[in-house]
């Protein structure tokens, strides 16, 4: 993402896989009522990561991506104050305008990174 790198904040190695189609259908059909099922509705089919030296890079990197004129946002979840089973970071669901594809990105401080990958 331009976005990002105008920061100077980069990916952790290798940008993250597409999500593969048996866990896609997993997540679908373990969905609760009437959204079991519902492929549309898996959100982090495309996704990337990127990993920021502070909080300071994050706060900033969240603050361009919500100005940018073509992104528009769907989701924002703030894992750094609210953790998923000891994880902590910021999580955007968005789209480019125009398009109708929901992507995912999380961008997470660098000693969480390292953290994840001594797991």
């Amino acid at each position: 993402m331009r976005i990002a790198a105008a920061c100077g904040i980069t990916q952790p190695g290798e940008p993250v896989a597409l999500k593969s189609t048996v866990r896609i259908l997993e997540k679908a059909l373990l969905r609760p009522g009437d959204a079991r099922g519902d492929c549309e509705r898996v959100c982090d089919i495309v996704r990337d990561m990127f990993e920021c030296a502070s909080f300071d890079e994050m706060a900033e990197l969240i603050d361009l991506i919500c100005k940018a004129s073509n992104i528009e946002i769907l989701r924002f979840k703030n894992r750094i104050a609210e953790p998923s089973n000891g994880w902590r970071d910021a999580m955007l669901n968005y789209r480019v305008k125009g398009t109708t594809h929901v992507c995912e990105l999380q961008i997470a401080h660098t000693k969480m990174i390292l953290m994840r990958k001594q797991m």
